[in-house]
């Protein structure tokens, strides 16, 4: 490739020559200099048009630097009559516009060829509709490589058409006369020009050369005005490139099967490209993209919408309430689908700011909907299974792993709505605050159903304790016929009770802060349960089997509910003190009222509280809740003195009142 400057300087000659600048004003060429002249700068012309139309190939990667810029510089140079006379602008704009849309269809026709997208649209063998789908988005990466070298490395063009207006008017504050004036004048006495001399005459981008001329030969720079077309031109000239797309684009697309989806990686492509292009952005093919994908998106929401819906409906159906992730595999599913359309729909990035605020409103208003279906299917499955075994009321009972998963999925909607029901954070719409009470409904519904079912052990435990009552004839027969051991085995039972169910809790639901409150919640109401209990019997002192007991469990249940992390000031609330005080007298009026019990009576077990007796117990041919056998005649003669007595009382009121003794609750 010869350089441009070189041609330049070549072409001013001639120029200089045919048309005459000569100092003294004379100057004479011939008919066959003339035509000779206009023949080369037709030849020129079209070089340069073919140059300009092929620049990625004649000037590749932007190479050789300013050659470009000197082209169009020398096209300007050529399209002039004359030396003097400069150019019309629309002239030179329109050459450009030609060349750039010539351009256009030439790089876009190789691409295509490379991308063998025009064998799929007019070969003769039959392409199936997914392969030129994805022969398209191979199409389309190409498009979007080439534009963007177009813009790294032609547009130079751009940056420069400030600055070289800058520059020329700058020359034409400091030379008198304007940039008319010959800026290179030959009529040095030696008839040469030096190479400084040349290269202050050149571009600013191009080289220095030395040539030997006449000296009445003046080289006169025009102004670059094709500079500040050619921005503007090769930004409609990638709007014609575009367009050429759009036509194989809208014929692919019309091939293919309904409601598939393999298209949208295509406008993924194309709208990430064109939003981030300040000239391309909202253009006419950035237009014809968003009106050709509006209802696809539209039928995607729709369709995702019923298929989440029917998924929820069919999944709770047959909904096993396994523990999966942070809910159920229902749950799972149904936050996972949500997300994935939110995030889908967010990445599209559509250019319409209206249209993209409407779906985010609709897909925000979706999730509210299906978290509400959620919530109403889970928390009826929870009162189903909460009634299943509501007559079962057992220190053996264990709370099924099924209602835990039911609240690891009331707990993860809650967690989930906030992410799935606002944007960056923020309530826009107002949905948040209205699912976000629902949940706490729906988790205090199941908190209390729990500690309902829980509780409801407690008062079994203490119905039955009960029965040892003072003056209570059934107590006094259990004590001597041993039929509960000391009462301890009661206690010990509900300890085991509560431990087997702090663990499930703490193994089977995954929310550690709820785990807490929960724990702290049931702790009070059990110390509460108690210390009803205890005060409804201020006026009786306790049986030794009570007394047993309750000091076991209320020793138990603050050392295991300390261990699950509730705080001291929970602990040892004021319920506590006055239970820890009653317990504590209790034990000194049993240690009194028995004297004659050894070292494993029951009330030195209450004493020495802090051991651990199961074990013990298994090991003992003994119960430790009974006397030893030395003691054992005195408490049986005790006992039988108790119920004489009772009985004789019973006898002497009659038929009538042993009738109603026996029917009253205090035998039981």
């Amino acid at each position: 490739m010869i350089d441009p400057t070189l041609i330049h300087y070549s072409f001013a000659f001639c120029a200089s020559h045919v048309h005459g600048n000569r100092p003294d004003g004379v100057g004479s060429i011939t008919h066959e200099e003339k035509e000779k002249f206009s023949e080369i700068k037709e030849r020129l012309r079209q070089l340069l048009e073919f140059q300009i139309t092929n620049f990625r190939y004649c000037f590749p990667f932007g190479r050789p630097e300013g050659a470009l810029k000197a082209t169009l510089s020398l096209l300007e140079r050529v399209l002039m009559k004359d030396i003097v006379t400069p150019v019309p602008p629309e002239e030179v704009r329109q050459m450009i516009k030609k060349s750039l849309e010539t351009a256009a269809l030439v790089n876009y026709t190789r691409l295509s060829n490379k991308a063998k997208i025009e064998e799929d649209l007019r070969g003769e063998v039959i392409v199936p509709a997914p392969k030129k789908l994805e022969d398209l988005i191979h199409l389309a990466e190409l498009c979007v490589d080439l534009l963007q070298q177009n813009e790294e490395h032609y547009g130079e063009l751009r940056r420069h058409d400030k600055m070289d207006k800058n520059k020329i008017s700058k020359e034409d504050d400091d030379v008198p006369g304007g940039h008319n004036e010959s800026d290179v004048d030959f009529t040095a006495n030696t008839g040469l020009i030096s190479t400084s001399e040349l290269a202050t005459a050149a571009s600013t981008d191009g080289p220095s050369f030395r040539y030997c001329m006449p000296t009445h030969a003046v080289y006169t720079p025009p102004v670059p005005t094709a500079f500040a077309w050619f921005s503007d031109l090769l930004v409609e000239h990638a709007e014609i490139f575009w367009s050429l797309f759009a036509v194989d684009m809208d014929r692919v697309l019309s091939e293919q099967a309904p409601d598939t989806w393999d298209s949208f990686p295509l406008f993924q492509i194309l709208n990430d490209y064109l939003r981030a292009d300040d000239n391309l952005r909202n253009g006419r093919f950035h237009q014809h993209l968003r009106d050709t994908f509006a209802p696809l998106v539209v039928r995607y929401v729709d369709l995702m919408e019923s298929s989440i819906a029917q998924s929820i409906h069919k999944g709770f159906e047959k909904e096993r309430w396994e523990s999966k992730g942070n809910g159920c595999a229902t749950s799972e599913d149904l936050f996972w689908k949500l997300d994935a359309l939110q995030s889908f729909i967010r990445d599209l990035h559509w250019p319409d700011a209206e249209f993209r605020q409407h779906l985010e409103q609709r897909l925000k208003m979706m999730a509210v909907d299906m978290i509400e279906q959620c919530i109403q299917r889970t928390d009826s499955s929870f009162q189903s299974w909460l009634k299943k075994n509501i007559a079962f009321i057992s220190t053996d009972y264990i709370l099924p792993s099924e209602m835990c998963a039911m609240v690891n999925v009331i707990l993860d909607a809650k967690n989930q709505s906030f992410k799935l029901t606002t944007i960056d954070g923020i309530d826009l719409y107002k949905f948040h605050s209205k699912i976000d009470d629902q949940i706490d409904k729906a988790n205090v519904a199941m908190t209390q159903g729990l500690s309902s079912k829980l509780m409801s052990v407690l008062d079994s435990t203490l119905s039955k304790l009960a029965r040892y009552d003072e003056g209570s004839l059934i107590g006094s027969i259990l004590s001597f016929t041993n039929v509960s051991s000391s009462g301890k085995d009661l206690g010990q039972g509900y300890v085991n009770f509560f431990r087997n169910n702090m663990d499930q809790i703490r193994g089977k639901i995954g929310d550690d802060l709820w785990t807490l409150n929960f724990f702290e919640q049931w702790y009070s109401q059990q110390i509460n349960m108690l210390c009803n209990w205890l005060s409804e019997r201020l006026d009786h002192a306790l049986h030794y089997a009570q007394v047993s007991s309750i000091s076991h469990i209320i020793k138990k249940i603050y050392s295991d509910f300390e261990l699950q992390g509730v705080l001291e000031d929970k602990l040892n609330s004021k319920a506590y003190q006055a239970v820890a005080q009653r317990m504590a007298t209790e034990e000194a009026t049993c240690a009194l009222t028995m004297p004659d019990v050894g070292e494993d009576e029951p009330c030195d077990d209450i004493r020495e509280g802090d051991e651990e007796d199961t074990a013990d117990e298994s090991t003992s041919n003994i119960p430790r809740g009974l006397p030893k056998p030395k003691v054992a005649a005195a408490q049986a003669a005790a006992v039988t003195n108790v119920v004489a007595g009772r009985v004789g009382n019973l006898l002497g009121k009659g038929i009538g009142g042993l009738s109603s003794k026996l029917g009253s609750g205090s035998w039981f």
